[in-house]
């Protein structure tokens, strides 16, 4: 056993012993579900006999529905542009502060964008998601924090607990899953002074936990329910592998149809990329939601992410798309015009397919 290993097999047994519950292939009757086996068929009482059930075919065709489908984002360099604040721009993490250098027009208009495309992609995801969760390994209130000082017009759609993402610190549930927590600093974006294998074990297990109790409270509004459409954003191989980690450790009905779709996206971007990655993500995210399939993207090393996308998306029609082939790729910043005729071309290809 690696050491990630450990970590999930403990986390695993402790949640079985405070659920207190067996896990098997026998659900309770639903709206979900169709029943396999009727002890009145048999003649005979059989009382003790619960009944199999699957989740029937009409609940299969509804995969892409909000209420069945499950969408986690990272926040660090996914939606908030961590790198660029704080890394190029030399902003305090820690609060605004005096010293903080003053920031000129081109970075305010730059701020002022990322606003826009950030605001416009959540709201899209939460309206094919009626779980959009944010799930970060940052200290809490860290997400919060970010909102009030930089995009405080985004805090009213935070506050929307019905139609808004929701904020899950993965640390939270990371602690309440191991009594042993010496050694470990949380911080916003790393866990300190550790080896750096056991600091992205520790960083995966996290959120695994976390995105495990997401999944398995969302797909319980009705007996029977099944998993059946979860998509994942972030910036790090441990977004990716922490919900497959959850769908392969699924015990589930052996007709489940599950659907696991991740993209893992640059790390460190500019703010530039990171809006475009928003934008492109925004349109693109209804063809993800109605894939069918697994979907599972890598555009850390892609310089080409629209080729990436028609290929995962089965959308050959993307790759004719004149779209800025830099970025990501530290190159120069995209031209306002080029990428807004790129999206328009984007959008108008994906509402015609």
């Amino acid at each position: 056993f690696s050491r990630s290993d450990t970590y999930l097999l403990v986390a695993a047994m402790m949640d079985c012993c405070v659920s207190g519950q067996k896990r098997d292939h026998w659900l309770p009757f639903g709206a979900d579900t169709v029943t396999l086996l009727d002890p009145s068929v048999l003649h005979v009482p059989t009382p003790e006999l619960t009944p199999r059930v699957i989740p029937s075919k009409s609940s299969w065709l509804r995969f892409a529905e909000p209420a069945q489908t499950l969408i986690f984002l990272d926040w660090d360099d996914t939606l908030f542009p961590s790198s660029e604040l704080f890394d190029r721009w030399g902003l305090s993490s820690k609060g605004a502060r005096a010293e903080d250098p003053a920031l000129s027009d081109e970075r305010l208009r730059s701020l002022v964008v990322w606003r826009t495309s950030i605001r416009q992609f959540l709201e899209e995801a939460c309206s094919l998601s009626d779980r959009c969760v944010i799930v970060t390994n940052a200290a809490r209130p860290w997400v919060h924090n970010a909102i009030d000082r930089f995009a405080p017009e985004l805090r009213e759609l935070f506050d929307d607990a019905e139609h808004g993402p929701s904020v899950v610190y993965a640390r939270d549930v990371f602690e309440k899953h191991r009594s042993r927590t010496q050694g470990m600093d949380f911080r916003p974006c790393s866990f300190s002074q550790q080896h750096e294998m056991e600091q992205n074990d520790e960083m995966m297990t996290a959120k695994y936990l976390a995105m495990k109790r997401e999944c398995t409270k969302f797909y319980s509004h009705y007996p029977g329910q099944s998993w059946k459409n979860i998509l994942s954003f972030g910036d790090t191989q441990c977004d990716r592998d922490a919900v497959q980690e959850v769908a392969f450790r699924r015990s589930a009905p052996e007709v489940e149809r599950l659907r696991t779709k991740t993209v893992v996206l640059p790390t460190d971007p500019r703010i530039s990329d990171l809006c475009l990655n928003l934008d492109l993500l925004r349109l693109s995210l209804p063809a993800r939601v109605a894939l069918d399939d697994d979907l599972d993207i890598n555009l850390r090393d892609c310089r080409d992410p629209l080729e990436m996308f028609s290929r995962g998306l089965n959308v050959p029609c993307l790759r004719h798309v004149d779209f800025p082939r830099h970025v990501g790729g530290g190159g120069l910043k995209p031209d306002e015009g080029e990428v807004a005729r790129a999206l328009d071309q984007i959008l108008e290809l994906l509402s015609e397919w």
